[in-house]
């Protein structure tokens, strides 16, 4: 007779599985997003016989639109980043933090649905880690480039939706 061996996952894991899948799933959709925009961009171009770039010199809208597509590769990366560091129980506080940020960045620029995710990846998140400690400590290594970074790209953000404001009231 064969012995079965049955897997024992602890709610531990199961809780883990969740918020990891819901941080890849946002990190796919952040480098498929360029792609999408980009190959709109060239279809639009086809339609109207003009260059490739002619859309994004000659209209704001799409410039911004433009910029916001670009920067969407960092925002995985920076996901990137804090899947890693939830993994491997490194910069916690931090990580958390950088995607409390992200979010609220994307639902600026009107990015809700990845927003969201990142927003129910950070709630399943909390639920597995909540032992850990919270602490915040910019000497451990990596600590300062992933504030910096996230500075970066939220000054950027913010730049965007300003401008999308303004494009939009004129």
């Amino acid at each position: 007779m064969q012995v079965q061996k049955k897997l024992i996952h602890s709610p531990l894991t199961l809780f883990s599985k969740n918020s990891t899948s819901f941080l890849k799933l946002a990190i796919a959709l952040f480098y498929i997003i360029p792609i999408l925009f980009l190959s709109y961009l060239y279809l639009f171009s086809i339609k109207v016989g003009e260059p490739f770039f002619s859309p994004i010199l000659e209209q704001p809208m799409f410039t911004v639109l433009f910029i916001i597509a670009m920067l969407n590769p960092f925002y995985g990366l920076f996901t990137k980043i804090a899947l890693t560091d939830f993994e491997n129980n490194q910069h916690i506080f931090i990580s958390r933090w950088i995607l409390k940020i992200l979010s609220v960045c994307l639902l600026l620029i009107g990015n809700f649905f990845i927003s969201f995710l990142l927003i129910i990846a950070l709630i399943k998140q909390r639920k597995e880690k909540s032992v850990l400690n919270n602490s915040f400590d910019l000497k451990e290594k990596g600590a300062k480039s992933r504030v910096i970074g996230m500075i970066f790209i939220c000054s950027f953000t913010l730049m965007c939706f300003f401008l999308l404001i303004k494009i939009q009231s004129l």
